[in-house]
């Protein structure tokens, strides 16, 4: 879902990818090239056990105000508050 991101070409200009693979998804670099050139060369995989959060909870939940209370570090959820991010 990158290339539907904001800005996804200054994303990869800023810093490098560091990607978990999701076990339901297959990752494919190549169909990416097209959208975003160079992703192959500024993305690694990391191996990890897969974790049950989606951010897309995390922004409902923040939006109606709900505890995000071990989804996410305290400190992003600082900035995400002060920030009044997905609110």
């Amino acid at each position: 879902d990158l290339p539907l991101w904001h800005r996804p070409r200054d994303i990869l200009a800023l810093c490098p990818l560091a990607v978990l693979r999701r076990p339901d998804r297959k990752a494919d670099l190549a169909a990416l090239e097209l959208p975003l050139p160079g992703i192959s060369a500024r993305t690694t995989f990391l191996d990890a056990a897969p974790v049950d959060i989606s951010s897309t909870e995390i922004r409902e939940r923040i939006r109606r105000g709900e505890t995000v209370a071990g989804m996410l570090p305290a400190a992003v959820e600082n900035i995400i508050r002060l920030e009044s991010l997905y609110a």
